[in-house]
């Protein structure tokens, strides 16, 4: 008895092989084809969306610096450039006296945004837009809440602000 296989031996032993786990392999492989290109795709769209709200961000800068608006879709991306584009917008709002439009910038980042140093930022500035509307009650409820101890010192010293104009002595901490 031979070691080796002859060739006909070898191409049935190949034909079986295929016919047991052909279908398997073809499903496996157009699988695995499918997502890779749907990632890849998706990859695409997400770059393709951060390039156009970066250029939406630049254009924000420049219209801000120039006192000129632009015309913003409010519908702005939920990304890093969105939510430093209303905290931009909320600036300018302040700034022009628009103190509704404002708290809707801080509101939408409060609500979109995953970093946390982000939203205890806008949560400080919704809280300062409510104080300069004569809603201390309001603003106390939004100071009241921290997402980040590390900005405790600003947040006392807008609660000391709040509880002031509320007639309250602040707590000592």
């Amino acid at each position: 008895m031979s070691l080796y296989l002859t060739d006909d031996e070898q191409l049935n032993l190949i034909k079986c092989w295929f016919k047991k786990y052909g279908k398997l392999l073809i499903v496996s492989v157009t699988v695995l084809s499918v997502t890779l290109l749907g990632l890849y795709f998706w990859q695409e769209y997400k770059d393709k969306q951060t390039e156009n709200t970066s250029i939406l961000y630049e254009q924000l800068l420049a219209s801000i610096k120039s006192k000129q608006p632009i015309d913003y879709d409010k519908k702005m991306p939920n990304n890093a450039y969105g939510h430093l584009s209303a905290l931009l917008q909320a600036k300018a709002a302040i700034q022009q006296g628009n103190f509704d439009a404002a708290m809707n910038n801080l509101t939408w980042v409060i609500q979109h945004t995953q970093d946390v140093g982000l939203k205890q930022i806008s949560r400080i500035r919704l809280a300062r837009v409510l104080l300069a509307q004569n809603k201390p009650e309001l603003a106390l409820k939004q100071i009241n809440i921290i997402y980040d101890a590390t900005f405790n010192p600003l947040i006392n010293k807008v609660r000391a602000r709040i509880l002031i104009a509320l007639d309250k002595k602040p707590e000592q901490s």
